[in-house]
């Protein structure tokens, strides 16, 4: 489980140059799973 501040913190996180390097072993290992974005009130 992650906790980001807000969506656009996951969204910028993930267009980032270092995530972009690593996503590929990251995308291979986590095959089959799913992420799923729960918004607080």
């Amino acid at each position: 489980m992650v906790r980001y501040p807000n969506s656009r913190a996951l969204l910028q996180m993930a267009q980032s140059e270092e995530y972009q390097a690593i996503s590929g072993n990251r995308s291979s290992g986590l095959e089959g799973q799913m992420n799923i974005a729960v918004f607080e009130s």
